[in-house]
């Protein structure tokens, strides 16, 4: 699952430099869909969101959503995403639903490392492999 700020469908890409409550809570949103079973099931409250406007253009969002599971029943789920707006993007930092996270940036870069690791493994051993040949 990717979650990104650079996307096209991506509801901040707006030029403007400074976001306002609602465009935050509609961001937040965004990020949670992405997430979501059955992300067009998903129903969010227009007025029940808290935002928190945290340092170096950083923002939170705390709200919940109605949408439908694996099952098809419809269940409230509550969130909250962090995500940091630059030069018109945005750019999540951490995502969490009914308390799990469920992205995290710190995550995101400690898989790519092991990653990074196993492929540098394998290249190695391929070479091994190759001089025994």
């Amino acid at each position: 699952m990717l979650f990104g700020g650079n996307n096209e469908n991506n509801p901040s890409t707006q030029t403007q430099q400074t976001l306002d409550d609602i465009d935050i809570y509609i961001q937040g949103q965004y990020y949670v869909k992405q997430a979501l079973k059955s992300p067009s099931t998903a129903k969010f409250s227009p007025l029940d969101f808290i935002v928190h406007r945290l340092n170096d253009d950083r923002y939170e969002v705390v709200s919940c959503v109605d949408s439908q599971n694996s099952f098809s029943a419809m269940l409230r789920s509550s969130w909250n995403v962090v995500f940091k707006y630059q030069n018109g993007k945005t750019y999540l930092e951490k995502m969490t639903i009914n308390g799990k996270v469920v992205y995290s940036v710190q995550q995101s870069k400690e898989t790519q490392r092991e990653i990074e690791k196993t492929q540098k493994l394998l290249d190695d051993l391929q070479k091994e492999i190759k001089s025994y040949e």
